[in-house]
């Protein structure tokens, strides 16, 4: 029979809201979400006093009994709310939200360094939120906020949101680049968007309006696929919502329609793949270092990889850089089976780097119908890596 481990309380004396909610590397939960409570309960604070009418707050909970490990206001003379959290790769906590605090603290060559109207920002935490590590405005001079991110193999954001006209009759001037899917405001009240930026927030990579002439064009979620792009989708109520020739479907049915696209927003997370030929014809094999500056998924750059032919099985080196500069290695197996492609390597510890063996020469076969590899012949090995 399964039990609930623990239930707990965080808020204070009046208005608090769990916006989103994201494990670290550990697999403890960081929460967030704004507050109006001027008791909220903090603990190794940034912040410990709520500055504005609403504040955002980001908590960590210790995962074995609910307590607080840290707890902190982020607000300041307007109202703050974050939105969205995650972990970048060095184990800081990247949010994003809306603010209209025209003291909102922005670090030196940011994007938008100054509000503009109500506005949307990222901001970039230290993994204890004991200080702000870089932020960004973003958006025009109407209410811009931005509801959920990922980040990507490289580093950068990329965050979903929405604009929205204060009054009709007004222009939209939010921000998009010269390589949008849709560079004008669609109409009505609101349009969605997607936004790239780099990981220090002082570029804006690429931005686009997603939306038609009604009312309600907005998102609900936001996902990377393999490549790299943004994938999301929301609900309209455009009848002309912008869509690709090849649109799956066309039908527009009133109040809503859902919407679902992929943008290629040119992240320049690299391939995701790379294969190298290894030959095994001397214990120890380098392969050409053609993979030198890859990243990982967690971002993490591999620096060197090496094999080791040991008779039956392969073994498989690989040297990483973590963004902090700290090195480390991790070591995969490869089984027999895995030289014909039938099955992924076993390794003894959690994988960063994933290889799979495509195929080998005809001489590493014990003639011509054997299945097992022979170590005295000449091997030849194909091994496709997934970054």
């Amino acid at each position: 029979m399964r039990t609930i481990l623990w239930t707990a309380f965080l808020g204070g004396s009046m208005d608090d809201l769990f916006q989103d909610l994201e494990l670290d590397a550990s697999g403890v939960p960081v929460i967030a979400g704004h507050t109006t409570s001027p008791d909220f309960p903090t603990k190794s604070a940034l912040q410990a006093s709520r500055a504005g009418v609403r504040d955002a707050f980001v908590a960590k909970i210790a995962p074995a009994d609910g307590s607080l490990i840290f707890s902190t206001y982020f607000g300041f003379n307007g109202a703050d709310v974050i939105n969205g959290v995650k972990m970048d790769a060095a184990g800081n906590i990247v949010a994003v939200g809306l603010t209209n605090s025209t003291n909102f603290p922005t670090n030196p060559g940011a994007v938008s360094p100054t509000i503009a109207g109500v506005d949307c920002f990222i901001a970039r935490l230290s993994s204890d939120a004991s200080r702000l590590v870089n932020a960004t405005l973003f958006g025009g001079t109407q209410f811009d906020l931005c509801g959920n991110l990922e980040i990507n193999a490289a580093g950068e954001i990329i965050v979903m949101g929405t604009t929205r006209l204060l009054a009709a009759g007004m222009t939209n001037n939010f921000p998009t680049t010269a390589n949008a899917f849709q560079r004008t405001y669609g109409g009505g009240e609101t349009d969605a968007f997607v936004a790239r930026f780099n990981a220090s927030l002082t570029q804006l990579l690429y931005s686009t309006f997603l939306g038609g002439s009604g009312d309600i064009d907005e998102p609900a979620f936001l996902t990377l696929d393999s490549a790299g792009n943004a994938v999301l989708g929301g609900r309209t109520n455009s009848p002309n919502f912008p869509l690709t020739a090849d649109a799956r479907t066309r039908t527009f049915r009133l109040p809503f329609t859902g919407w679902t696209a992929r943008i290629n927003t040119g992240a320049a997370t690299g391939p995701r793949a790379a294969i190298i030929e290894a030959s095994s014809e001397s214990p120890s094999v380098d392969p050409p270092k053609t993979n030198s500056v890859r990243f990982t998924r967690t971002g993490k750059r591999i620096t060197d990889t090496k094999f080791f032919d040991l008779l039956f099985v392969i073994v498989e080196v690989v040297q990483f850089e973590n963004l902090d500069g700290s090195a480390y290695s991790e070591t995969n197996f490869y089984a027999p089976e895995d030289y014909y492609g039938d099955g992924p390597p076993f390794s003894t510890v959690p994988q960063d780097f994933l290889g799979y063996i495509l195929g080998c020469s005809k001489a590493c076969m014990d003639g011509s119908t054997s299945n097992s590899p022979n170590s005295a012949a000449k091997q030849r090995v194909a091994i496709e890596f997934l970054i």
